[in-house]
């Protein structure tokens, strides 16, 4: 495994999800504790020190994680960024979002039109359709290097009253590989993946 995987994977468990590290420290106190009281001498007092540090450790890591965001965390924030400015659409918040040079393409990697047709189409639809809200059934992200992330996300599409599609919800499944110049700089969309719409695989010729 490489080093960005495993530097993922300290991440994710000491900054994301740290609720199980910190039982299990929580629970070598306890452990520490209850031995120290059984024990005698020197190791009565070294079992004593090694609870009380990780009774002092547990509320160290809440507040760590609780302070840092990480990059991944960041990614996925700017995903559902992305469905928060399609309902209603705001188009130049959006433009922010998306580079001048991001591709949409098909659920086999084909180029099917640039950001500018992009955004132009989502308009239309999300205007001709009477898009209300999105319930986001699965959301993912990995950061590949310092310049390039992904996200994967499910959504379900609900319509407004007269919509010519019903009422809903429509599924559909979406990879997005984001882009920056360079560490600290914000995640922009380099690329849209549709990979299925209303169960059926996404091809160019769907929109």
């Amino acid at each position: 495994m490489g080093t960005i995987g495993l530097a993922s994977i300290a991440s994710h468990l000491l900054l994301e999800s740290p609720t199980p590290l910190i039982g299990a420290v929580l629970i070598a106190a306890v452990f520490l504790a209850l031995s120290a009281l059984q024990a005698r001498g020197t190791s009565r007092r070294g079992l004593a020190v090694g609870a009380l540090a990780a009774l002092v450790a547990a509320p160290l890591l809440w507040l760590l994680a609780a302070t840092i965001t990480t990059e991944r965390e960041r990614v996925m924030a700017r995903t559902m960024q992305l469905l928060d400015l399609t309902v209603p659409i705001q188009l130049p918040a959006l433009e922010g979002l998306i580079k001048a040079d991001a591709e949409f393409v098909s659920h086999v990697g084909r180029e099917c039109f640039d950001r500018a047709r992009m955004l132009g189409i989502l308009k239309r639809n999300l205007e001709a359709h009477r898009v209300s809200a999105h319930d986001v059934r699965s959301l993912a992200a990995q950061v590949i290097s310092d310049s390039e992330a992904e996200s994967w996300l499910e959504v379900r599409t609900s319509f407004a009253d007269g919509s010519p599609v019903g009422s809903g919800p429509v599924p559909s499944s979406w990879q997005l590989t984001w882009g920056r110049r360079g560490s600290g700089e914000p995640w922009q969309i380099t690329r849209v993946r549709c990979m299925r719409l209303m169960r059926v695989a996404c091809n160019c010729t769907l929109w």
